[in-house]
């Protein structure tokens, strides 16, 4: 996958999703951009497409994204 924004992509189990991938933009325009660019790229992998969209800098996230709170509990 040559998508930079893409920062984890693999398998899963469960709720009828068999792939996952978890990447980044900075506006909805931009991952409807990114989304145009990466179907041809996948093709036939990506039969029925599901989506949620995260306002990370919205008013409701409860923990930010960060990966100092492992960092943390590791100590």
């Amino acid at each position: 996958m040559s998508q930079p924004n893409v920062i984890m992509a693999g398998s899963c189990r469960g709720m009828g999703m068999d792939a996952f991938n978890l990447s980044l933009h900075q506006s909805y325009s931009d991952h409807d951009e990114w989304f145009r660019r990466l179907r041809p790229e996948l093709g036939d992998l990506m039969d029925n497409v599901q989506s949620v969209l995260i306002n990370l800098r919205g008013k409701e996230i409860l923990k930010p994204l960060h990966f100092k709170y492992m960092a943390e509990a590791n100590k």
